[in-house]
């Protein structure tokens, strides 16, 4: 009797073994997932830094030539590019000079630059990007979670 039970002892220990084995492929999985999201998060959120200083940039270029011509000055330049939503776009002065230099296209124009600025926004928001602890936790070299 006591070779059955050393038998069944050994058998009852591989598949515990196993177990033990399928359990740690499962948490090694997540292990990767967790890096894999992490990478390409930050890969992401890398993207939309790009964007959001082209953004900048390309206001400021439109921009730029009303602080040189007396419409506004620079301080109010980074006022209007900071906020596209602000009521200082609400300035004759500022549509008329825009309107001469942008023509027949100025209404497209101004479209395409409030999606954008929409899209940032959003993307913004869904990665959490002002969110100081979950940038934080990602940026932990050595750390799950």
């Amino acid at each position: 009797m006591a070779g059955i039970e050393s038998v069944g002892l050994v058998l009852g220990g591989f598949s515990l073994i196993i177990s033990a084995i399928e359990h740690y492929q499962t948490i090694e999985k997540m292990g990767k997932t967790f890096w894999k999201l992490r990478r390409q998060h930050r890969e992401d959120i890398g993207r939309l830094e790009d964007c959001r200083l082209d953004y900048r940039m390309h206001m400021r270029l439109l921009l730029q030539p009303l602080v040189v011509e007396g419409t506004i000055e620079q301080a109010e330049l980074e006022l209007l590019v900071e906020d596209l939503d602000s009521r200082r776009w609400i300035n004759p002065d500022i549509d008329e000079r825009l309107g001469h230099r942008l023509g027949e296209r100025k209404k497209r124009y101004f479209d395409n630059l409030n999606e954008l600025h929409d899209a940032l926004k959003k993307l913004a928001r869904i990665s959490r990007v002002d969110d100081e602890h979950f940038q934080k936790s990602l940026r932990r070299k050595d750390e799950v979670g």
